[in-house]
C-alpha cells in the first residue's frame, strides 16, 4: 500500500480513522498480540510492539518485553515511516544523527537496534507500525529478512482492515458496531480497568420507521451520520463511539471519576433532548440513556439489558436510566413467557378460558359469561392475562392466541346450544384482531365449524383498539353485526373517546370501567359520571354494562341509576365450565332476589365522603 500524501486533510482522515477503530484505547488485541510474540520468535529480539500514531504521540500496545507506553511522537522512530512503505532498519542508534537525540535512545528502555515497518490502511493512511528493538546494536539483516518483517505488518493492516468490516463495522456511520463494543468493554474488564457501559437511544422504533417512508433509507442513513457527528461533538475527543443499532448509539467510560461520568451525561441529556438540525430539518429527538456498570455484576447478556434500560429511559422519558437488576429480571421473563407461549398454543393443557357471569341487574338473571384467558405453565405456575397478553400484542403471536381464544369460546357456546343453555358469550379482541383483514372471514369459518347462534356471542374491544383503521375497523365491525354478533365498548371512560363519540361507536353495548364503580358508593363525582353515562347511553339506543361490581351497595346504586347488566366479584368470580353449572343452579337464585329487593340509595348525598 503506497503511502498517502503528507495533508491536513489526510492528518484528519488518519485522526478520524484511528479514534473510531479505537485502536489506541483498544484493550489488549489477541490478534496483535500473537502477531508481535511471532516477531520476536522470528527475529529473535527482545521487544516487539505495534504502534499507533495520534495527533502527538505515539501509542505501543500489544508489547511484548515491556509493559505498553507511550511516547511524545517528536521523539519516535515512527515519524519516519510515514513517507515511506518500506521497513526501516537502525543498526545503532547511537550513530544515527536522526535518532541519537531520542530519550529512549538516551534512556531507557535504551534503544539500540531498530527495526519497523509502516501499519498503513487500504487508501495509504498510516495509523501505526510494527516495531522491534534491542538495547544492543546489531548488524543489519537481509533483504529477504526485511521482507518478511514487511509482510507480517501486512498481515496486521490486514487485520485492522477487518476491524472496519461489517463484522465488526458498521458501514453507514464507519463506526466500530455492537460486536466491537462488547469485545471492548470486556478486554477492559479481563484487564481489571472499571468501566461503564452507556447506550444512547433517540428514536422509537415506530418513529424512525415513519421517517424512513417520508424521507427513504438515504435520508436516513444521513440522518444517521449527523447523529454520530451531533455526538462526535459532545464526547471528550479521544472517546471511541460505538453504533449499536438505528439511532442508537454506545461508548465506554473507564479511568474517568464519577463526578466527570455525572457532568458527561447531563451534557448529553441536554444537549440532545429537543430538536436535531438534519438538512435544514428539525427533527423532534426523545433521549433516553441507559448507564451501567460493567465492574459490578452484570448480566451475561449485558449489552441487551443496557439497550433496554435505554429504550426504558426514552420510553419513559426520564433522560437517564441506571441499569437496575430487578427491572432486568422482569425482561429475562417476558422473554421466557413469549419463548414459552408457542408451546402453550400446541399444548392441551397450558391454556384454558374461565368464564365471569355477567346478570341483568334488574331480574338478577345470568343470561351471559365473560370468557377469560388463564395460562398454567408447567414450571411457572399461573401466569396472569395481564401479563402475558401485551407482550404478545407485541409479537405475531397474538394473532394465534386471539384465534385460540375464539374457537374455544365459540365451541362452549355451541355445545351450550346444543345442550339447551341460554348462556350467551362475550369475548375481548384486540387492536390487532380489528386490524386484521382476515379477522372477520376468520370468525366467519368458525361459525360454520360451530354453528352457534350468532346472537349468542359479543365481541368486546376497548376505546383505544378503534383509533387503528378506522375505515378497515369500521367495515369489520359493520360485517361481524351482520352476522348477528353483538358488539361492546369494553373499559368505557378510560381511553380516548368522549362523550360526543358515542353516536358514532359501531357497537350495541357500553361497559362502564371497574374504576368508576370501585367508589360509586362513596364518590359524588364518580356517581354524577355514572349516572350521565347511563342516561346518554339509553338515548342513544346502547346498553349499558358495569364491570367491577363488589358490593352489595354498589349494586343497589346502578340498579337505581338504571343500568341493565353488571359483573363482578360480588355477583361470581370467573369459574371454569364445570364451576359455572354449579354456581348457576346456587347463586343463580339468590342473586334473583337480592337484586328485587335491593335498597335505594340516594344517589346525590353530598355529605358523601370522596
Amino acid at each position: 500500500m503506497e503511502p498517502a500524501p503528507l495533508t491536513a486533510a489526510n492528518e484528519r482522515q488518519r485522526l478520524a480513522l484511528l479514534r473510531d477503530l479505537a485502536l489506541i484505547d483498544r484493550p489488549s488485541d489477541r490478534a496483535f498480540q500473537d502477531l508481535t510474540a511471532l516477531c520476536a520468535r522470528l527475529f529473535d529480539v527482545p521487544y516487539a510492539m505495534i504502534c499507533f500514531l495520534d495527533g502527538q504521540q505515539v501509542h505501543c500496545r500489544a508489547t511484548v518485553g515491556c509493559e505498553p507506553f507511550t511516547v511524545p511522537r517528536s521523539q519516535s522512530f515512527c515519524q519516519h515511516l510515514q513517507e515511506t512503505a518500506l521497513p526501516l532498519q537502525v543498526e545503532d542508534a547511537r550513530h544515527d544523527v536522526r535518532f541519537a537525540g531520542l530519550r529512549v535512545v538516551k534512556g531507557e528502555p535504551n534503544i539500540r537496534y531498530y527495526l519497523g515497518a509502516p501499519l498503513r490502511t487500504a487508501e495509504g493512511l498510516m495509523l501505526g507500525s510494527l516495531c522491534l528493538f534491542d538495547s544492543a546494536p546489531r548488524a543489519a539483516l537481509s533483504q529477504d529478512r526485511l521482507l518478511g518483517l514487511q509482510q507480517l505488518a501486512a498481515l496486521a493492516s490486514q487485520h485492522i482492515e477487518l476491524l472496519r468490516t461489517e463484522a465488526f463495522w458498521d458501514p453507514v456511520t464507519q463506526l466500530p458496531n455492537g460486536q466491537r463494543f462488547i469485545e471492548d468493554a470486556e478486554g477492559l474488564i479481563r484487564a481489571g480497568t472499571p468501566v461503564v457501559a452507556v447506550a444512547a437511544d433517540l428514536f422509537a422504533q415506530s418513529y424512525l420507521n415513519d421517517f424512513i417512508k417520508a424521507m427513504g433509507q438515504a435520508h436516513f442513513d444521513g440522518l444517521q451520520r449527523a447523529i454520530k457527528q451531533h455526538l462526535r461533538r459532545l464526547l471528550p475527543a479521544e472517546q471511541p463511539l460505538y453504533r449499536l443499532g438505528p439511532a442508537r448509539f454506545g461508548f465506554l467510560l473507564h479511568d474517568t471519576d464519577e463526578a466527570a461520568q455525572q457532568a458527561l451525561l447531563e451534557r448529553l441529556q441536554q444537549e440532545l433532548t429537543g430538536v436535531l438540525d438534519y438538512n435544514g430539518i428539525p427533527i423532534q429527538t426523545r433521549l433516553g440513556l441507559g448507564v451501567m456498570s460493567l465492574t459490578d455484576d452484570h448480566p451475561t447478556d449485558w449489552l441487551r439489558a443496557l439497550i433496554a434500560t435505554a429504550d426504558d429511559a426514552r420510553a419513559e422519558m426520564r433522560g437517564c436510566r441506571h441499569f437496575d437488576p430487578q427491572h432486568d429480571a422482569a425482561y429475562r421473563r417476558a422473554f421466557a413467557l413469549l419463548s414459552a407461549l408457542p408451546q402453550a398454543l400446541r399444548a392441551d393443557d397450558q391454556l384454558s378460558l374461565v368464564y365471569q357471569p355477567r346478570i341483568d341487574l334488574a331480574t338478577g338473571r345470568c343470561h351471559s359469561v365473560e370468557a377469560l384467558l388463564r395460562w398454567q405453565h408447567p414450571h411457572l405456575g399461573p401466569i396472569g392475562p395481564a401479563e402475558f397478553i401485551p407482550l404478545a400484542e407485541k409479537t405475531a403471536l397474538i394473532t394465534a392466541l386471539s384465534r385460540w381464544v375464539m374457537q374455544q369460546a365459540i365451541g362452549q357456546a355451541y355445545a351450550w346450544q346444543r345442550e339447551g343453555r341460554g348462556l350467551g358469550v362475550a369475548i375481548n379482541i384486540s387492536a390487532h384482531d380489528l386490524n386484521d383483514p382476515d379477522f372477520t372471514e376468520h370468525t366467519t369459518d368458525l361459525l360454520q365449524r360451530y354453528p352457534v347462534n350468532p346472537r349468542r356471542l359479543e365481541l368486546e374491544v376497548t376505546e383505544n383498539a378503534l383509533l387503528g383503521d378506522v375505515a378497515l375497523i369500521h367495515r369489520q365491525l359493520a360485517a361481524l353485526r351482520e352476522l348477528g354478533i353483538g358488539i361492546a365498548i369494553d373499559d368505557f371512560g378510560t381511553g380516548y373517546n368522549n362523550l360526543s363519540h358515542l353516536r358514532e361507536l359501531p357497537a350495541d353495548t357500553i361497559k362502564i370501567d371497574r374504576s368508576f364503580v370501585r367508589e360509586l358508593t362513596h364518590r359524588t363525582k364518580d356517581r354524577l359520571i355514572v349516572s350521565s353515562l347511563i342516561e346518554l347511553s339509553h338515548q342513544l339506543g346502547f346498553r349499558i354494562t358495569a364491570e367491577g361490581i363488589e358490593t352489595a351497595e354498589a349494586l343497589a346504586s346502578l340498579l337505581a341509576m338504571g343500568c341493565d347488566e353488571g359483573q363482578g366479584f360480588w355477583i361470581g368470580k370467573p369459574m371454569a365450565e364445570p364451576e359455572l353449572q354449579a354456581w348457576l343452579l346456587v347463586q343463580q337464585p339468590d342473586l334473583q332476589r337480592s337484586t328485587r329487593r335491593a335498597p335505594v340509595f340516594q344517589l346525590f348525598d353530598n355529605t358523601a365522603k370522596h
